[in-house]
């Protein structure tokens, strides 16, 4: 089962999407997430992250002004994820954050 605050993504009955276990219930059911959780998920982001400034030339818009929506969208995650996997990225001098370009 995947309850609707886990789901990050547009989906499409029939479609499949790679999941993750969050938790096995006493009735032998299994809540999914299609996020991954802790650090994994956080690696990941910032590989799409990554991917996405290499298709866009390596500038992409400002981290405060993109609608979650959006986000959600154009990389399947979470605007939290997105602005920690960016704060991350910018602690290991992965990406540059400047202003001017909302």
């Amino acid at each position: 089962m995947i309850f609707d605050s886990n789901i990050i993504a547009h989906i499409e009955p029939g479609e499949e999407r790679k999941g993750y276990v969050e938790k096995v219930r006493t009735d032998g059911k299994l809540d999914i997430r299609l996020e991954a959780t802790s650090y994994v998920k956080y690696d990941l982001a910032e590989e799409k992250i990554l991917g996405l400034l290499r298709e866009k030339g390596g500038t992409y818009a400002s981290v405060t002004s993109l609608p979650p929506d959006l986000i959600n969208a154009e990389l399947g995650m979470s605007k939290r994820t997105f602005k920690q996997a960016i704060g991350k990225l910018y602690k290991y001098k992965r990406i540059k954050l400047q202003q001017g370009f909302d």
